[in-house]
């Protein structure tokens, strides 16, 4: 997939150019992020700034690592599918929640007469149908999902700036435990994927390090804006531990109006967030299978997998399940530990993956249901190392 831009069309150029970016921010801008953040405002009031701050100088730092780590395997290994497990596991968790989530929010917000389920289904429907009709289609949606939902989301930072606040006090009555502190690492899990788009390799079009730079910059910003906006205009009390405080804040900025915008945001995030992981999952088993570790032609076939999966587990009702948000932390806790390099053979300890390493220990050890959540770290983890283990004993069997 890392071919460069051709001398086909100038157009062409210029889409390949915004494809790191959009895959980037394909997660980071879904509606389970926007919860995520609004939580950790209300938890830490201005102090979290600081540490939003913190947070994209880290992945800055980590940029180029991140784009090594796309790297496919040329020998098998026991974490030869780990990429491919780990972008399915949470494929499969997050599309299922954001979906219905997007589901409950049409119902609520636009038409109160449709089905929640059968939106959901719709948005899981028209992502396999943009799919079907190739890779490239499901790239140009992309930009497509992600040029709306900032646009909805900018028209409610803008006049949330503007407008005059809660009077509550911007810090909490008291400080949250320290695990708290490490949940802005969370936010930018996933950014990695605009290292899979066509055209960005270091023979392709630019350095994708330089492309993953400006997408985490970009997508700190649209988290400070919004974080400020969050703590100015409702109090810290009703943001924490909600599970919608982005709506609050929409509605608390622009009222009805508001919640439309934010409405959308949810959708098109929703929607941004479930591609970028089905068009993720294609783009890595096809590496995978460019290697020989895999059918050649596979990657087609992805789709339909996550689909048929996802659509098994909303009609199963694991979305309304407290057990399917604790599968989605489990998974990205790992996700964000491979960002250290433990699993792609990098030995080198840096400050930056000290961090990630303590970050992500916090948080996995930390919170009401550690227990449960740590086991489904564990059952992922051992999930994605079994094929590379079976592929490596073949292939050890076939040399003797």
């Amino acid at each position: 997939m890392n071919q460069g831009c051709n001398m086909d069309s100038k157009k062409q150029c210029r889409s390949l150019k915004l494809m790191p970016l959009v895959l980037g921010l394909g997660i980071l801008i879904s509606p389970d992020t926007l919860v995520r953040l609004g939580d950790f405002m209300g938890n830490t009031g201005w102090t979290g700034l600081a540490m939003l701050t913190i947070a994209t100088a880290l992945f800055l730092l980590l940029a180029p690592a991140l784009e090594k780590q796309q790297a496919v395997r040329k020998k098998p290994g026991v974490n030869t599918f780990f990429p491919l497990i780990l972008k399915f596991s949470a494929t499969l968790f997050l599309s299922t929640g954001v979906l219905v989530s997007s589901g409950f929010v049409f119902n609520e917000v636009f038409i109160y007469w449709f089905p929640n389920f059968g939106f959901a289904f719709t948005l899981l429907a028209l992502v396999l149908g943009i799919h079907l009709a190739g890779i490239q289609a499901a790239l140009k949606a992309q930009v497509v999902f992600v040029s709306l939902t900032l646009i909805c989301l900018l028209s409610l930072i803008i006049p949330g700036l503007a407008a005059p606040g809660s009077t509550a006090p911007a810090f909490p009555d008291q400080m949250p435990g320290l695990s708290v502190f490490f949940v802005p690492l969370l936010l930018w899990v996933g950014v990695d994927l605009g290292a899979l788009s066509p055209g960005s390799g270091k023979t392709g079009y630019h350095k994708i390090s330089n492309a993953l730079g400006v997408t985490i910059t970009l997508a700190g910003i649209i988290f400070l804006l919004w974080g400020v906006v969050s703590i100015l205009q409702v109090p810290l009390g009703k943001l924490s531990g909600s599970s919608i405080p982005h709506l609050k804040t929409a509605r608390a900025i622009m009222g009805d109006q508001g919640r439309y915008l934010m409405g959308a945001v949810i959708i098109f995030g929703s929607l941004s967030g479930v591609n970028a992981l089905f068009t993720a999952c294609r783009m890595t088993a096809a590496g995978i299978a460019g290697s020989g570790f895999l059918p050649r032609g596979v990657d087609r076939y992805v789709p339909f997998v996550l689909a048929a999966g996802t659509g098994l587990m909303m009609a199963m009702g694991l979305a309304g399940s407290e057990n399917l948000e604790i599968w989605i932390q489990a998974v990205f806790i790992l996700w964000l530990l491979s960002y250290s390099g433990i699993f792609s053979g990098h030995r080198k300890i840096s400050p930056a993956a000290i961090l990630i390493y303590t970050g992500s220990a916090m948080l996995l050890f930390s919170g009401e249901a550690w227990q449960l959540k740590t086991v489904y770290f564990l059952v992922i983890l051992i999930t994605a190392w079994i094929p590379g283990v079976l592929l490596s004993l073949k292939s050890s069997f076939r040399k003797k």
